[in-house]
């Protein structure tokens, strides 16, 4: 994948300013919000589903996110955060016409070109959804391209299904699975972890590529089920997220056996993935 700068100075290292248009409650926890750039020569910039910016809140520190809008929403891009650590709390407190850093486009994206007149798997677990989000709306904005598309999607509750009115806007357009941990008053949908609905019933090998993205035991028995279905090593996308800080292989925090997770990531293939662990 040829690598995409934000501006034409070629500095990877400088954030560029990006001012909060809007944000949205996602989930418990959860809030998207929609960035533009405050340096109308941003214009330019552009991304693959899967790739990460590094956002920075002035003053608290900087993070590693997805970005979770498709690429031709060009006058804003989004990211979804959950609350975890100081900077995703710092990022939940931005009101619209705040400001952040941004760094990036980083890492490698999934494979999409490559994927025209094939079946689509999809596979999310919690915030996992987020990068999902940009790529199953590129795959319906182009759906004449693909076969079957399918979406499973695992969450804690109910209530922590993110992306709730586009899910059932989605569900007009390709199939959505949807599941929660345990069951729960007013819940008919299905129950338990997201791998156990992945079996030859449901999905088949054929002519079929798969991207995953969620915690990593989910993506692991995960790969494992459709490798039982007859899915080949290659064929299944993972994104794997670890200590990225630089987001150029410099700083050598997301070095995993003398590979960078942020420069050969943070999407690869499951073979590749799996050599990580090693």
């Amino acid at each position: 994948m040829a690598e995409k700068t934000v501006l034409g100075d070629g500095n990877w290292y400088l954030p560029k300013t990006a001012v909060v248009k809007k944000t949205v409650d996602e989930a418990p926890g959860v809030k998207t919000l929609s960035l533009a750039f405050q340096d109308p020569r941003q214009q330019a910039f552009s991304f693959e589903p899967g790739q990460f910016v590094e956002v920075s809140v002035f003053g608290v520190g900087e993070a590693a996110i997805s970005i979770s809008s498709p690429p031709d929403q060009r006058e804003t891009f989004d990211i979804s955060v959950k609350k975890a650590g100081a900077v995703s709390k710092a990022v939940h407190e931005l009101k619209k016409g705040g400001f952040v850093g941004v760094r990036g486009p980083f890492g490698t994206g999934y494979p999409v070109k490559e994927w025209s007149g094939k079946n689509i798997v999809l596979v999310a677990g919690g915030i996992g959804i987020a990068p999902m989000r940009s790529l199953l709306k590129q795959l319906l904005d182009e759906r004449h391209k693909y076969g079957r598309i399918q979406l499973f999607y695992g969450a804690r509750s109910p209530d922590d299904f993110v992306f709730k009115k586009e899910l059932a806007a989605w569900e007009k357009k390709c199939e959505v699975l949807k599941t929660i941990d345990k069951t729960c008053t007013g819940w008919k949908g299905c129950v338990g972890v997201v791998t156990q609905y992945i079996d030859e019933k449901r999905v088949s090998a054929e002519n079929a590529v798969a991207a995953m993205c969620g915690p990593p035991a989910m993506m692991h028995y995960a790969a494992e089920q459709l490798e039982k279905t007859g899915f080949s090593e290659g064929n299944i996308f993972v994104s794997v997220e670890r200590m990225m800080h630089c987001g150029k292989g410099k700083c050598g925090h997301c070095m995993v056996n003398h590979k960078y997770v942020c420069r050969n990531g943070s999407v690869m293939a499951d073979f590749e993935a799996v050599k990580l662990k090693d």
